[in-house]
């Protein structure tokens, strides 16, 4: 039984996969790597600098925030301590 929950979907063409395995071999279709995939359909910046993120896997493009740690004690430094957001933000990477 297919647990429709776990679809992907391709952004390409709309195509629906059971696996994202699946959806990784499909991208040949297009001509794209996994990289460049995810990087033209689910671009991440650099908070700090506006600088593209780089995609080396997808667990750490999605987890990350900043090119590096002294750019997120920078960017943590220039915040206020009482922004909502910004504490949400702390809270959220903690509880990761």
């Amino acid at each position: 039984m297919i647990n429709e929950d776990k679809m992907y979907v391709c952004k390409v063409c709309g195509e629906s996969f059971n696996t994202e395995r699946s959806l990784h071999a499909h991208l040949k279709k297009h001509n794209l790597t996994v990289a460049e995939y995810y990087t033209t359909h689910f671009p991440k910046k650099d908070l700090l600098t506006g600088d593209p993120l780089p995609f080396k896997n997808k667990k750490d493009y999605f987890n990350r925030d900043f090119l590096s740690r002294n750019r997120l004690i920078k960017w943590l430094s220039m915040q206020s301590r009482e922004d909502a957001e910004v504490r949400k933000y702390i809270i959220n990477k903690l509880e990761r």
